[in-house]
């Protein structure tokens, strides 16, 4: 094995994560790595193993959406600092759904994204991370036996995943505590993300903003722009119950999965398969 061919990947049993996780630990022992699979969730036995897995340099140590950044196994003491082994996040969602996270994180963190405007983001409201990088998503092969050519296939269309309007009201903020009135700030960037979808939601918030004469700092932006990210769920809702609405409207048969498309008055239509929320590796 080559000296400093040797990772880390931390897996949680979040099925949506760790499936990339596991695809990611597969191509680099291709590329000839030794890959240690750190169980977050078996606690004390996981442990045990990556002390012994460390007594040989490591490369670095991958984490999806920072599960498992901040393990210790001294109080106050950062189990990763402690083996002086370089941390790599992927950041599956938009940062401003973690602001406390990064004021936990150590600015030498390698945070990558999947979306260049998350990354953009990042360069722009946490400038003391001192890497921050694009990691396009990858596809997933099947293997050839197990695939099943196009012109046998029955399902028509295919939707997988999840609708989160339901759940906004567990993300929105006290809003007795802005100086200004910022569930109508929410309102009108909520419209503007509706009629303009090519704008982001912190280009729509921070629009809104200046078009109220209320100019922020970029760290002040940025507090604002996580407490009033709720107006994302309610846009990416809108258009995806739109798309599949609209599909089965017209007669198309749509099979959909995912969490909270039950809650949608239309769930019975005759055109909608609808199977829940299924596991990632189903």
């Amino acid at each position: 094995m080559q000296n400093g061919k040797r990772l880390v990947f931390v897996t949680s049993g979040v099925d949506i994560l760790d499936i990339f996780s596991y695809e990611l630990m597969d191509g680099f022992r291709r590329l000839g790595y030794e890959v240690f699979d750190f169980q977050g969730q078996k606690g004390a036995e996981s442990v045990s193993a990556l002390l012994e897995f460390v007594k040989r340099p490591v490369t670095a140590a991958f984490f999806f959406n920072q599960i498992g950044l901040f393990a210790s196994v001294i109080r106050g003491k950062n189990l990763w600092e402690s083996l002086r082994i370089p941390c790599v996040d992927i950041l599956m969602d938009h940062p401003f759904c973690y602001a406390e996270d990064f004021d936990r994180m150590r600015p030498d963190t390698i945070i990558l994204c999947p979306d260049k405007n998350h990354m953009r983001y990042l360069q722009r409201f946490y400038p003391e991370f001192t890497t921050v990088g694009f990691l396009g998503h990858g596809g997933i092969v099947p293997k050839e036996e197990n695939e099943i050519p196009w012109k046998e296939r029955k399902t028509e269309v295919l939707y997988a995943g999840g609708i989160s309007r339901f759940n906004a009201g567990m993300v929105m903020p006290d809003f007795s505590k802005f100086s200004f009135d910022a569930k109508k700030v929410g309102e009108e960037a909520l419209t503007m993300l509706i009629e303009e979808p090519a704008t982001t939601t912190e280009e729509a918030l921070e629009k809104t903003l200046l078009a109220k004469g209320i100019s922020l700092s970029d760290k002040e932006l940025r507090d604002v722009i996580a407490d009033l990210h709720y107006v994302d769920l309610f846009a990416v809702s809108h258009y995806r119950e739109l798309t599949v609405k609209t599909l089965v409207e017209a007669g198309i048969p749509v099979t959909l999965y995912g969490y909270g498309w039950e809650h949608c008055d239309w769930i019975d239509s005759k055109n909608l398969h609808f199977g829940g929320r299924i596991s990632a590796f189903d």
